[in-house]
């Protein structure tokens, strides 16, 4: 990181030789005034660019530690079309979708309503699964 002393403020820069140019006298309150503000505006400068500078350092060290947790992860998951079933609770009619090992537990408890759903698998899944006593 850069210290203050480094950190460039064409602004302030702009300002100060534009004081200078106006030929005040360098003792006139006017002078002074200008002055005073123009140095208060170069800090608040210095002090925007350093923040800017530590955003894009932190957004840097975040992106380096996405890369190291979500190693491996994909952005979305990938099902395969006869992976999951599409069920509807028989209670409060919420669209299930679970897959074949939950769909062989015969039953679950809904995630919405809480209440128990049997699946009847002596007719198949519908699915053309290996598992259910319907689709072999």
């Amino acid at each position: 990181m850069k210290s203050k002393d480094q950190i460039p403020t064409p602004k302030y820069d702009e300002l100060k030789d534009m004081l200078e140019k106006e030929n005040y006298a360098k003792d006139s309150k006017e002078y002074k005034l200008f002055e005073a503000i123009i140095t208060a505006l170069g800090e608040i400068e210095s002090d925007v660019v350093e923040q800017k500078l530590m955003m894009s350092e932190i957004d840097e060290d975040l992106a380096d530690v996405e890369d190291e947790v979500f190693e491996g992860f994909e952005e979305e998951p990938s099902f395969e079309a006869d992976e999951i079933f599409e069920l509807e609770c028989p209670h409060c009619h919420m669209k299930l979708y679970i897959d074949e090992a939950i769909l062989m537990q015969d039953k679950m408890n809904c995630p919405n309503c809480g209440k128990e759903v049997e699946f009847d698998l002596d007719e198949g899944c519908g699915g053309g699964c290996s598992g259910c006593p319907g689709c072999h």
